[in-house]
């Protein structure tokens, strides 16, 4: 499934479409419940999205099914650095951070089974997360995306298995790193993967948010 950047929705595909959270109403985020339900999430959803959008400091993303709207998912990324080393030298290079990701728990009650043997987290990830992490990277360079998880088996081997994220050993050179807002006592686990060139052309044109600027993205 090839998915078409537009200028309104930002992304669309056959299935879904992803916009700003800024689109959304307070009511339709309250009534949203992730999958493994992660109050902490929730809250933030309804509660920080919308101020930390207005403020820059992150990117919230909703993914709705294109049939009804309905809220499907959603996922917030935001710019960051990550400590590297090449040849005995130590320094930052840039990255994304994939600080919030969840899928609807009643949607996919509802329609999980029509997209097996993927899943819906998948779809997002591949139909959004990773074209709009990729634009990024080309346009001002972002080498790696990672992703503090929840300390559920299931979810870490989820990423690994099926996003491709790597579990890093070394946590002492993540200790400098922002946690998220759902740290609490080593209750997460940092996982990063490398941001390939998956996507060689880009067609069509990105709309920056509110903001009367539109791009032509031929990379």
């Amino acid at each position: 499934m090839k998915a078409t950047i537009k200028t309104h929705p930002i992304i669309e595909t056959e299935i879904f479409y992803c916009e700003s959270v800024s689109y959304a109403s307070d009511y339709e985020l309250g009534r949203f419940i992730p999958q493994y339900d992660e109050k902490v999430l929730s809250g933030y959803l309804t509660k920080k999205a919308k101020i930390h959008e207005s403020e820059k400091l992150s990117r919230t993303y909703i993914v709705r099914d294109k049939e009804d709207a309905v809220l499907a998912g959603w996922f917030s990324l935001a710019a960051a650095t990550l400590p590297y080393q090449e040849n005995d030298v130590e320094f930052q290079i840039p990255a994304i951070n994939l600080s919030n990701f969840a899928v609807d728990k009643k949607y996919k009650q509802l329609h999980g089974k029509d997209f097996q043997p993927a899943t819906i987290g998948e779809f997002i990830f591949n139909d959004f997360i990773i074209p709009i992490s990729t634009v990024v990277s080309k346009l001002c360079g972002a080498k790696e995306i990672y992703i503090f998880s929840l300390k559920e088996d299931s979810l870490i081997e989820h990423y690994k298995s099926t996003f491709g994220f790597i579990e890093e050993n070394d946590m002492e050179s993540m200790i400098l790193l922002p946690q998220p807002h759902y740290y609490n006592n080593n209750s997460v686990l940092f996982l990063h993967r490398p941001l390939a060139e998956e996507l060689s052309v880009i067609p069509g044109k990105i709309n920056l948010h509110d903001e009367q600027v539109t791009m032509e993205v031929i990379v």
